[in-house]
């Protein structure tokens, strides 16, 4: 098993044609590439899917948002100054805090969400209940 880069920088040969799946692959036996998934949360969407085989996927947290306080909760100093943060409305009309990776990561895991269910028949739902990620939420559909 090895991860996928969009841009490699493990170069093995002197003409630098290969990188981490040419060089790994033959030496672990598996040569299927895991898609990058934008985070590490998507990763995981990818590799239950891919390594696993799961047919029914279920998502805790992934709300890519949140309502008050700091984006990892007590940190200094806090994230949310660091990088440009946005108030949007997230799946219960609340106002949330945001930034353009967690939206970035929202998007990409919708886009995947139909994509495995439409190619491999996998069902990916959200459990979160809040947030915004649009795709699949369990609560939205009851």
């Amino acid at each position: 098993i090895y991860w996928y880069l969009n841009k490699d920088n493990i170069a093995c040969t002197p003409n630098n044609k290969w990188g981490t799946a040419e060089f790994f692959g033959p030496i672990v036996g598996f040569n299927e590439v895991i898609e990058a998934g934008s985070n590490v949360g998507n990763s995981l969407v990818i590799f239950a899917r891919k390594i696993f085989g799961c047919r029914v996927i279920y998502l805790f947290a992934y709300d890519y948002s949140w309502d008050h306080g700091e984006y990892y909760g007590k940190e200094l100093p806090p994230k949310r100054y660091l990088m440009p943060t946005d108030r949007v409305i997230d799946i219960n009309n609340n106002i949330v805090f945001s930034n353009l990776n967690m939206r970035f990561s929202a998007s990409w895991l919708e886009m995947y969400i139909k994509h495995a269910y439409q190619q491999f028949g996998t069902k990916i739902i959200n459990l979160t209940g809040r947030g915004i990620l649009k795709t699949n939420n369990l609560r939205k559909a009851a």
